[in-house]
């Protein structure tokens, strides 16, 4: 029991941890060498964002979002398997990854959006269910051209998949707080669906640059 207790604390910390490092400060020092907060979450910002950058430095942006989100899981799974519960560790990660990224005590609790973390823990913690989350996040952005919701409704299915797929209930219940976590994200983005007044996502080239001084 004393074993089992340790194992999950150093989960729950390495975790955590990963989870609070942020993505955007770690890529500027280590792979763009320029300031990626900077550039606003908006269809100039990212225009802006992919003239400024090449596919070598975009493939280490990807390389080091897999290590940060999936070495957490990885981990878990790992010392969980001691148990033979290997599922459950990896989801316990998860849950805490998501955790340190949404409420990072390193920035006063002010987190990063999820939609990376959660994408790419969801498939470390099964390779089913995370192409299910890719499916249906991509289906409802292209559908309807909202974020929000397209987030909103993958986190769920991944919670409903978690039943169906890896049927525990231990992991069924942290991967309802996984989808818990993304809706508080987006709660303020939720009237605004309703009322159909969210702002959608659309990108367009942008050639403003080319008269820049």
């Amino acid at each position: 029991m004393v074993l089992l207790v340790l194992l999950l604390v150093i989960i729950a910390a390495v975790s955590y941890y990963m989870g609070c490092l942020n993505t955007l400060i770690l890529a500027s020092h280590l792979i763009f060498k320029r300031n990626l907060l900077a550039y606003e979450r908006t269809n100039l910002g990212i225009t802006r964002f992919l003239k400024d950058t090449n596919f070598k430095q975009l493939a280490w942006l990807v390389a080091l979002t897999l290590v940060k989100f999936g070495f957490p899981v990885l981990l878990g799974g790992w010392l969980m398997s001691i148990y033979d519960i290997p599922e459950v560790g990896r989801a316990f990660a998860m849950l805490c990854t998501l955790l340190g990224n949404n409420f990072p005590y390193m920035s006063k609790f002010k987190g990063q959006s999820s939609l990376a973390a959660f994408g790419v823990c969801a498939f470390f913690l099964n390779g089913e269910l995370g192409f299910g989350v890719l499916f249906i996040f991509a289906g409802i952005y292209l559908l309807r051209r909202y974020i929000s919701l397209a987030a909103i409704v993958a986190a769920l299915t991944a919670w409903v998949l978690s039943i169906v797929v890896i049927d525990i209930p231990l992991v069924t219940w942290m991967m309802l707080v996984c989808a818990l976590i993304v809706i508080f994200e987006y709660r303020k983005s939720i009237p605004r669906l309703i009322k159909r007044t969210e702002p959608k996502f659309i990108y367009k080239k942008d050639l403003s640059y080319m008269f820049d001084e």
